[in-house]
């Protein structure tokens, strides 16, 4: 899915307010796009830069698919309890920084990494840091650089040449909750009627669902829970949850209407797309920074010298995963190369029946680890769309990582 890409391209990111703003607000408005890069970015009047990061924030769990993000208990009593002249000030230091996006001194290792995905499922559950992460004005303000810090003026974070503690880590977790939640509370305040009235198309939008035989919300809930087992062995325990019907600009569902559901922390996130009709999966996708399949891009000849073994690994995750034991006329695969990117060695087939129906499974090659679904509804169409959000990636990537250039590799039937 190409918004994981944007989304791991801008996952240490905190955007400057006013454009998070402008993001939360055209979201209210965009909320019917499905969140595939491929349906996308359709507001002609947004940004380049604000179509992106709309898409980065959504697929980063950063603002949810609802107006209002849903926090954990525990966690909202605690930014309840922040005091308003602290909010106040963290806004200011948002809006006052010279620059649109954090920058650190170094990357998380894998090992952090994990380690930070295990503290917010952690955080979410009560276990917060002792301190206050420790701010300073400018980067010339730092004196001791084996101390964790936060420059305001540039937003940069001085990371010591060392391991994190977990005492740092959930610093940088509470630090960040801050912000998302003193930004949503402004965007709450600002636009009141316009979310008081999306609520209400929407909820209008759910009972005329179920008074035509669809499912409700919760039951879309349940049905992604024992997807989120079956396909990635995972419960909802320590995870956030948000979950949303979509809807375009005037609360309609659409012809195919579906729920779209999340679960996840930092680093960790997996999203599932409901039919609200049938309840049946149309679609589903993990962003996994911490899992390391993606380290080491595997050579084009590699790939394909491997490409039988991941195509029946593949097959058996449609199989025995998702339980399609269709006959299929033909199988297509297609992958992406790439440069300065952790989005690789991702393998995507196509199985597609007589009709033109049919599913897509996205796989890891390095390990044929299961990555992605999505059931496709005409092959044609699909790849018509497929062949756009291509294209449109290329321009956005530019906008986020200057020279980070995705190359296509045309289809071929599997023999």
């Amino acid at each position: 899915m190409d918004e994981r890409r944007l989304k791991e391209a801008m996952n240490r990111v905190h955007i400057k307010s006013e454009m998070e703003e402008e993001i939360l607000k055209n979201l209210m408005n965009e909320t019917g796009e499905h969140l595939t890069q491929k349906k996308a970015n359709k507001s002609a009047g947004w940004q380049k830069k604000v179509a992106v990061a709309a898409v980065a924030l959504v697929a980063a769990g950063t603002v949810g698919f609802s107006a209002n993000a849903i926090r954990n208990n525990l966690v909202k009593e605690r930014m309840e309890a922040v005091p308003q002249l602290e909010l106040e000030e963290v806004l200011n230091e948002i809006d006052s920084a010279q620059v649109e996006a954090d920058t650190y001194s170094r990357d998380l290792t894998s090992e952090e990494i994990n380690r930070k995905t295990a503290l917010h499922s952690e955080y979410l559950n009560g276990r917060f840091p002792e301190k206050e992460l420790i701010k300073v004005s400018e980067e010339s303000d730092i004196v001791d650089k084996d101390v964790l810090c936060f420059a305001a003026k540039t937003s940069y974070f001085n990371i010591p040449d060392r391991e994190l503690t977990d005492e740092e880590l959930l610093q940088m977790i509470d630090f960040n909750e801050k912000r998302d939640y003193a930004l949503q509370k402004r965007y709450e305040e600002m636009y009141a009627d316009e979310i008081q009235e999306r609520e209400a198309a929407e909820q209008a939008a759910k009972a005329e669902l179920e008074v035509a035989g669809g499912i409700s919300e919760e039951e879309a809930v349940l049905k992604a829970q024992e997807w989120l087992l079956k396909i990635y062995g995972k419960t909802p325990d320590g995870l956030e949850l948000n979950h949303h019907l979509m809807t375009d600009e005037d609360g309609d569902a659409g012809e195919n209407p579906t729920y779209m559901i999340y679960y996840g922390v930092t680093h960790e996130n997996y999203y599932f797309s409901i039919s609200a009709e049938d309840g049946s999966l149309v679609e589903s996708f993990c962003g996994l920074a911490s899992s390391g399949r993606f380290e080491e891009q595997m050579k084009v000849s590699d790939v394909e010298a491997k490409l039988q073994t991941t195509y029946q690994a593949a097959a058996d995750y449609l199989k025995n995963n998702l339980g399609v034991a269709d006959e299929f006329a033909e199988v297509y695969y297609s992958y992406l190369t790439c440069e300065d990117s952790s989005y690789n060695n991702l393998v995507h087939f196509y199985f597609v029946k007589e009709d033109g129906t049919g599913h897509s499974i996205t796989c890891v090659c390095t390990d044929d680890s299961f990555d992605s679904y999505c059931r496709i509804e005409d092959y044609e169409e699909f790849q018509a769309q497929e062949t756009e959000a291509y294209e449109k990636l290329m321009e956005s990537m530019k906008a986020v990582e200057d020279g980070n250039r995705f190359d296509g590799r045309v289809l071929e039937q599997l023999k």
